[in-house]
């Protein structure tokens, strides 16, 4: 389960994309315990291992609202956001639409 908001789904390479506005991602056991990844507003579950995946540090604080694959192969996704921050940490612009590849955001 996700919480609270899921606004887009994609297939892709074996992995369901899921974005939207939430802070982590998994499922919960008998127990109630919640067992997955936090990954802000966007993260992958993996249908092989059945795992969740997060991408990068996630998008946080930015609601993501559509998922696309480019002609590229790339993974696209846009949202109601400015900045995403690169691998190294630091906020790159964005203008609502960001490239996530090679596990960091662009």
């Amino acid at each position: 389960g996700t919480n609270p908001t899921v606004n887009a789904l994609m297939l892709r390479n074996g992995r369901l994309y899921v974005g939207g506005f939430f802070s982590t991602v998994g499922k919960q056991n008998e127990d109630l315990f919640v067992t997955g990844v936090t990954s802000p507003n966007i993260a992958a579950f993996n249908l092989e291992t059945g795992a969740w995946e997060a991408l990068g540090g996630g998008l946080p604080g930015n609601i993501v609202n559509a998922l696309a694959v480019g002609s590229d192969g790339r993974l696209y996704v846009g949202g109601g956001f400015t900045s995403v921050t690169d691998s190294n940490g630091n906020a790159q612009p964005a203008a609502g639409l960001a490239l996530f590849e090679n596990g960091a955001w662009s």
